[in-house]
Order: structure tokens, then C-alpha cells, then sequence
């Protein structure tokens, strides 16, 4: 067990915290918005579910076409002057009576800002609001660095990794009974590249941990500058991960199985995540499969998740296999591979009476090109979907063949993987699970295996042998 790093590392956010209290406080506050020539009002701004609405009041107000959204409106909060971005009506309603006519007009933005962020260039901060049930210790799943506040020394809700030449910092922090999930840059970055890498990091934290925070995110510069924006991608809520150190987290009912594994798990080393989030920036297919794969995972549907999964798995195929020309013998000992045809033969012939004459032919044509060579130019589709595996060290089961093998059932049109055995709606979903299960498992230890991690991973496929009356000699854990 690797001992959590100890760096000298003080973080104090309070004036960030700060702002993002007096912005989330935003309960009918009197605003004042101008647009150059076009308009000059007063209303009120609230933020509610995660959103910016701002109540204006002024008959005159809706006379401009606002079909399109506006940028670079001037607004005042109290003693706060910022910039509204991305401003549109939402809604009108008038009411007339006695004192006269009454009209409001119901408006939304997506982003409230200091000053033009565009080609701007620091040390960027990132906060990601989420629930304060949602942050979870990264000791179970990363190795940790540790950081001080005025008050108390952190050891598991830090972690660092680097990127190119740019060193980044994720941060857990609670404040006000609220979670923050605090990405932070030491070297100055343009504004834009730092909001790409945050997506990144948000995607490799979702896929370990099963949690990806999204929704409202505020940014600041070391200059204390400040942009709030509430349109990035919503949160994700997955029912996989791939690793937990701790294994009564998951045998929690299965005490014994998991004491026996209480020395021998290991967490992801800081540098196997800053490969990980560096492969995910730099490729835009596998930023897409580990987006899927979270989002399938988070539906909690076993008729879609396998389906999701097999297309997952050959798209990870194309991103991870290396391309190779020639030809092999699946059985290189030429003496060896006779011996193996003679044997399948006798056993064939022994179900002399169970089996036609038309039949045995066949069979016995299949066992006599047991060992026709493979020619690596023209694998079949499944040859080329247990290619990474080989090239990887990742030893496959009869059980991950045949798992692997659905995809072809899967994708055309065999989505309940319907066949003699399973009959009941019961059996068919227990069964679902169970592919899903091994699926996601095989897809793990192929991205886990690819970044340079050795350890154990869940083997979620285990949790459902019960169910579908599957017995294997796996266990709930598995060592890639």
C-alpha cells in the first residue's frame, strides 16, 4: 500500500467562497441592466435551480426584437458590477386593471462575469457546486496529496497530476453545507484550454469514482476575476466503477470474502490518472465512449446498458489496438495441434448414435482447420474485438469470449439476448445484468490496463451469478 503523499500545499478559497455565496443568494435582488443604446432597466434576479431569472417590470422593455440571445449586457447587484451573457426572454405577462397596466417579463442567462474572459490568460480556479452527499473520499479509489487550510490538514481530498507542462490540483471542499469539487492550474493558462482540461478531469473522476459533478461552475483568475456559467453538461451518476480499495464497500454483506483482500487491493497512482485525463483530452472518440459509457450506466437500464457497452468495447477496439501484419498458428506446436485433431475426433465419434452422418462431416471439416493460420490483415470481427486484450496481457475467459461474442446479437436486433435458456422476463433481466456486469468489467480492465494500472479491479458480473444460476471459479475481485 502506497503512503499517501505529504506536500507542503496551503489552499485558502474563502474569497471565492465568498462570491459564489452572495451569487447563490440571489433571491429577487434589485439589478440594473444596459445595453449601449438598446435599453436601460431595472428589475430583480433570482438563482434558482441552477439558474439565473431576472424579473423585469418596465412596459418599454419588450419593444426590442430579442429573438436572438444577447451578450455583453451591463448589470449592477448591490456594490457588484458584472456582464450578463447568453440573455433571453423567457416568458411575458400582462395584467390590467384599475391602477393600470402591469407588465413582466421573465428573462434567463446563462453566465454573469466580471470582464471578458475570451484569450484571457492565469491561473485558473474552477468550483463545481454539487450536493455535500456527493463528495465522496478519493482514498478508495486514488492515491492522495495532502493540503492545509487555517484550521485543518487534508490527507484523502487532494489530488494532483500534470498535463503537458501544466500542473493541476483537484480539491473536495465543504462550505456551508454545500460541496465543491475545486480544480485548480499553478501555471497561467488560457482561459479556454483550462475549461477543456476541466472537462477532461470531470470525465476520468466520473469513470473511477462513478460520480462526474456538473451543473453550475464558477471560475476564477488569481486576480480574483470571476465567470459563472450554468450550460455545461449536467452531472452523471453512474452505477459502475471500476476500483474501490475497500472492499467491505462492496462485500458488505460477504464479510470473510472481503478480510482476504483487505492487504492485497491498491488504489490509482496520481501519474495512471494524469495519463488517463491526458489520453481522454487528446482524443475525442474516447472522451465520447467514457461519456456514454457513464451515461448508459447512469439510466440503470439492462436493456440498454449491454447494447451500449458492445458498441463501447469495439470503439475502444479502434482506440487501443495496434495494428499488426502476418500470419500465426493458433497452436505453434505443429505435432501438438495433430494430437488435438485426433482427440476432438475420437470424442465426436464416440457420439457415433447421437450424432448423423451429415453432421459428423461438418464437425469434423471445423476440427481439421483448428489450427488454420490467422492472417492479421483480415481478422474476423470478434478476432479484432479480443485483439486489445492479447496485446495488452489481459487474459480472457471462456466466459468474457462469449460476453464479447454477444455483440453481434446485440447489434442486430437481439436485444434481450433471446435464446432456449432464458425464457421468464425474470431470467432474461437477470441474464442482462449479468452481460452488463461482465461487459463493463472487460471494459475497465482495457482502459485501466491501457494507462498503466496493475492491481485488482470489481468484477461486477460476480454480483449476479446467483441470480442467473451461473457458477465460475472468479471472484469478486480481478487482477489485470
Amino acid at each position: 500500500m502506497k503512503a499517501t503523499t505529504k506536500i507542503d500545499n496551503y489552499k485558502n478559497f474563502d474569497s471565492e467562497l465568498e462570491l459564489i455565496s452572495s451569487i447563490d443568494c440571489f433571491d429577487k435582488s434589485v439589478v440594473f441592466l444596459s445595453k449601449e443604446d438598446m435599453f436601460s432597466t431595472k428589475g430583480t434576479i433570482t438563482k434558482q435551480n441552477k439558474k439565473l431569472i431576472i424579473e423585469i417590470n418596465d412596459l418599454s422593455f419588450d419593444k426590442i426584437d430579442y429573438s436572438e440571445k444577447i451578450n455583453d449586457i451591463k448589470v449592477q447587484i448591490g456594490d457588484l458590477k458584472c456582464i450578463i451573457d447568453s440573455f433571453h426572454i423567457q416568458s411575458t405577462n400582462t395584467l390590467a386593471n384599475e391602477s393600470g397596466v402591469y407588465r413582466s417579463v421573465i428573462c434567463t442567462s446563462n453566465i454573469l462575469k466580471n470582464k471578458k474572459f475570451d484569450g484571457l490568460k492565469s491561473k485558473f480556479k474552477c468550483f463545481i457546486s454539487t450536493d455535500i452527499s456527493e463528495l465522496r473520499t478519493f482514498h478508495c479509489h486514488f492515491e492522495t496529496v495532502t493540503y492545509q487550510d487555517k484550521k485543518t490538514e487534508y490527507f484523502y481530498d487532494c489530488l494532483r497530476i500534470k498535463l503537458e507542462d501544466n500542473t493541476f490540483d483537484i480539491s473536495q471542499i465543504k462550505s456551508e453545507n454545500k460541496g465543491f469539487f475545486v480544480i485548480e492550474c499553478f501555471q497561467e493558462i488560457e482561459f479556454q484550454a483550462f475549461c477543456d482540461y476541466c472537462f477532461s478531469i470531470k470525465q476520468a473522476l466520473g469513470f473511477i469514482t462513478s460520480y462526474m459533478p456538473g451543473g453550475d461552475e464558477y471560475f476564477f483568475t488569481d486576480k480574483q476575476d470571476f465567470y459563472y456559467c450554468n450550460y455545461h453538461r449536467p452531472e452523471i451518476d453512474s452505477m459502475y466503477q471500476p476500483l474501490n480499495w475497500n472492499p467491505y464497500s462492496i462485500l458488505f454483506e460477504k464479510r470473510e470474502i472481503a478480510k482476504k483482500y483487505m492487504e492485497k487491493l491498491t488504489r490509482l497512482q496520481l501519474t495512471n490518472l494524469s495519463v488517463f485525463v491526458s489520453l481522454i483530452h487528446n482524443n475525442q472518440e474516447l472522451s465520447a465512449g467514457i461519456i456514454l459509457l457513464m451515461e448508459a450506466s447512469s439510466v440503470r437500464s439492462f436493456l440498454i446498458v449491454p447494447s451500449i457497452f458492445s458498441v463501447i468495447i469495439e470503439s475502444l477496439t479502434k482506440i487501443i489496438s495496434k495494428s499488426e501484419s502476418g500470419k500465426i498458428l493458433p497452436i505453434e506446436d505443429i505435432e501438438l495441434a495433430r494430437t488435438l485433431k485426433m482427440k476432438l475426433n475420437e470424442v465426436v465419434d464416440s457420439f457415433n448414435e447421437k450424432i448423423s452422418s451429415d453432421g459428423k462431416i461438418k464437425i469434423k471439416r471445423r476440427i481439421n482447420e483448428i489450427n488454420k493460420p490467422i492472417v492479421k490483415e483480415h481478422l474476423t470481427n470478434n478476432e479484432k474485438l479480443s485483439l486489445p486484450f492479447e496485446q495488452l496481457g489481459i487474459k480472457l475467459s471462456m466466459d468474457d469470449i462469449s460476453a464479447i461474442e454477444h455483440r453481434n446479437d446485440l447489434l442486430h436486433g437481439n436485444i434481450l439476448l433471446i435464446s432456449e435458456e432464458l425464457k421468464s422476463e425474470k431470467d432474461i433481466n437477470n441474464y442482462m445484468g449479468y452481460i452488463s456486469g461482465r461487459l463493463y468489467t472487460l471494459i475497465s480492465a482495457l482502459i485501466l490496463k491501457s494507462i498503466g494500472y496493475d492491481g485488482y479491479i470489481i468484477n461486477h458480473s460476480k454480483f449476479f451469478e446467483d441470480f442467473c444460476g451461473i457458477k465460475t471459479n472468479e471472484d469478486y475481485y480481478r487482477i489485470i
